[in-house]
């Protein structure tokens, strides 16, 4: 049910049901957290796209992105109760009916935040693409399936795509290749003897000039960005895989080797969660240093 679109990239993925790949009908839940569920299980191939709206502005600006990158659809449905404290319904009406204010904000309600990560010419299109309407907070199964089945498919102008602008596609890059950094290069050890990640800072030429410590790659990523040692955007990305990949070892038991994929023993149970305190049987390997390949 959930399986990628082909004319655009889902907004947080794992929060919609995908359904038939050319339906032209999208269920918004609102605050309903298993009817979404309820619904892909008996979902009709009309119906493209369930999910709900939790939040805003952040929950907004997901189902605009989310309209925007399946062009096939061209109707949104309204069901199921608003979160509480939160005017989803009223918001989606709102943006629906008059767009946005120049300054980012939801004409009529002051309180909502400003959706500033929303991309304009995306909301244009989806205003001019896809028609809303408003079932009530019903959550009966029947009933929406029913409206969303009964809606013919049509067709028109309004089946036009994401501007090409805002799609970039990217080639493949081998992890490594991230160019010279002029402030130097890191050395990555993992685990240390009180099992944690070792994380050292060498200048061009060879120079220790920091030595950090910790159990997570979030922490480490901090603080070596605070003293602003990864010189380049690309150095900075490679740098938060290689501690993650740390951490995943940590937690799982496993060898790590920088630049080196995971290695999992044969055996390994599929789905086996990294977590700290994991049952399998910890295989450490002393931990040898290996600088980053340069270019």
């Amino acid at each position: 049910m959930r399986r990628p679109p082909p004319g655009g990239r889902l907004a947080a993925p794992a929060a919609v049901h995908l359904g038939a790949p050319r339906g032209w009908v999208a269920l918004c839940t609102l605050a309903e957290r298993d009817l979404p569920a309820r619904l892909a299980l008996a979902a009709r191939p009309a119906i493209a796209l369930i999910g709900p709206v939790f939040t805003l502005p952040r929950g907004l600006v997901r189902l605009v992105a989310n309209l925007a990158a399946l062009p096939a659809i061209r109707n949104l449905l309204l069901c199921g109760r608003d979160p509480r404290g939160v005017p989803a319904r009223e918001a989606i009406r709102r943006i629906w009916e008059a767009g946005l204010t120049p300054a980012g904000y939801l004409p009529g309600l002051p309180g909502v935040p400003p959706l500033r990560n929303l991309d304009r010419r995306s909301l244009a299109l989806v205003r001019a693409r896809v028609r809303l309407t408003d079932l009530g907070p019903t959550r009966r199964v029947d009933r929406i399936l029913r409206a969303a089945q009964s809606i013919p498919r049509g067709r028109g102008k309004e089946r036009r795509r994401l501007p090409r602008s805002l799609t970039i596609r990217t080639p493949a890059v081998a992890p490594q290749e991230h160019g010279l950094d002029p402030t130097g290069y890191f050395v990555i050890l993992a685990p240390t003897p009180d099992r944690r990640i070792c994380c050292e800072h060498y200048r061009r030429d060879g120079t220790l000039t920091r030595r950090f410590l910790g159990a997570d790659a979030a922490g480490l990523c901090r603080a070596i960005l605070e003293r602003r040692l990864a010189g380049t955007a690309e150095h900075a990305a490679y740098l938060g895989r290689e501690l993650q990949k740390a951490e995943d070892a940590l937690r799982a038991g496993l060898p790590y080797s920088q630049d080196d994929p995971l290695r999992f023993p044969r055996g390994w149970p599929a789905g086996r969660s990294r977590v700290p305190g994991s049952a399998h049987p910890t295989r450490q390997q002393p931990g040898r240093r290996r600088r980053e390949r340069r270019g």
